[in-house]
């Protein structure tokens, strides 16, 4: 679809809307779910102090649990409202409808669907030292 002439259109539309609200939205959420949900915050900035020659003092905690959520949303609402308020480059309604607000509304349940199939790969999360190698080997 891409390819033919008015592709351009959809990819243009799709990669405004995705990017729009995608990036934003993913990054307030992850990181009120690390903050909020998980509260892993504490863990997350030990982690990286150990790791790192700038240690992070009470300062980041802050941003990262109020300040930046708190920017990323307003930005959001900022581009929700713009998109809604002005048609993307005056593009017909039913390409913004499909390939615009379709995409916001389509991505994440599919993104969500395929997240909860279950994994059958080969690849495991247990510890690398344990996990099989080569055949059945014990690293």
């Amino acid at each position: 679809m891409f390819s033919t002439t008015g592709g351009i259109y959809v990819l243009d539309t799709m990669d405004a809307f995705v990017n729009s609200f995608g990036i934003i939205a993913v990054a307030a959420v992850m990181m009120l779910a690390i903050t909020y949900v998980f509260r892993k915050l504490g863990v997350l900035q030990r982690h990286l102090d150990a790791r790192s020659s700038i240690k992070l003092r009470g300062w980041w905690p802050a941003l990262v649990a109020v300040v930046v959520p708190l920017l990323l949303i307003a930005m959001l609402w900022q581009e929700l409202k713009a998109k809604i308020d002005t048609p993307y480059e005056e593009y017909p309604a039913d390409l913004l409808g499909v390939f615009g607000w379709g995409m916001v509304v389509a991505l994440p349940i599919l993104a969500i669907g395929l997240s909860l199939i279950p994994w059958r790969g080969t690849v495991s999360l247990e510890d690398p030292t344990t996990a099989e190698v080569d055949g059945g080997e014990q690293a």
